[in-house]
């Protein structure tokens, strides 16, 4: 798992050595170990137990519904091109490519169970709808974008 945080561009580093993530709706935290950045620890969480935020990344939301959803649109498709140069912001049943995508990220949902990522910053629930049938959701109300507050839009 760790290799394909790092792979997928996610794994802790010297300037943000604490993460934390949701993977196929459980909670982990993946934190810089004093090896460097070649020693990484994966922590799973229970899912009844509080996430700690506390430390270097305490700016993060320490809710995990309120996380920001992993970034996808760096990825590379089965074509070489990059995820957020082809992508169309409707809602839309997921291609093939897209599958393998979520699945690769980790970000594959399962009946009774969506995930979230986001494409340029903007949130995606992909749900299942039934076998290799995916559905993706933009969620452009912008009161889903992490850092939304009731003022107005995140803060730059």
């Amino acid at each position: 798992m760790v290799s394909r945080l790092r792979h997928l561009g996610l794994a802790p580093d010297s300037d943000e050595p604490r993460m934390s993530y949701m993977i196929r709706g459980e909670r982990y935290t993946a934190e810089l170990g004093p090896g460097g950045d070649d020693d990484v620890q994966l922590i799973h969480h229970d899912r009844n137990a509080p996430m700690n935020e506390a430390g270097p990344s305490q700016a993060r939301p320490s809710s995990p519904a309120a996380a920001a959803p992993p970034e996808l649109g760096h990825l590379i498709d089965q074509n070489g091109r990059r995820v957020f140069d082809t992508w169309v912001f409707i809602p839309q049943t997921a291609s093939g490519a897209q599958i393998n995508m979520l699945r690769n990220a980790g970000c594959l949902p399962t009946e009774g169970s969506p995930t979230m990522f986001s494409i340029y910053g903007v949130p995606h629930r992909a749900e299942w709808r039934d076998v290799n049938h995916i559905h993706i959701q933009p969620e452009l109300a912008s009161s889903s974008w992490p850092g939304y507050t009731s003022e107005g839009p995140p803060a730059e």
